[in-house]
């Protein structure tokens, strides 16, 4: 099972959460550390992501010009049933086919 399993009631809840990590992504993922520059160090991390990094959702703002995004969504279209299916064990780019 996933790391990140919560129970709620009779439900899990589990978080698909990926970690972004600058060293392992393919695309474009940049963590810029920098001091403010006031008489007390202030230290941030300025971001610079492409929007298909991590978990993510293809929400209809991304295929139509009037679509919603995801904040327009109600929460209840990312909770329903589910299974988990452990792949883990395929080699990267394996076919998978109906048993």
């Amino acid at each position: 099972m996933p790391d990140c399993v919560y129970q709620m009631g009779n439900l899990r809840i589990v978080d698909l959460t990926k970690v972004l990590d600058p060293k392992t992504e393919s695309r474009r993922c940049h963590l810029i550390r920098y001091n403010t520059g006031g008489p007390i160090p202030d230290f941030h991390t300025a971001l610079d992501l492409t929007s298909h990094l991590g978990t993510h959702c293809e929400c209809p703002y991304h295929h139509f010009e009037d679509g919603k995004s995801v904040g327009e969504l109600p929460l209840t279209t990312f909770m329903g049933r589910a299974i988990y299916v452990n792949i883990d064990f395929l080699e990267p780019n394996s076919h998978i086919s109906a048993a």
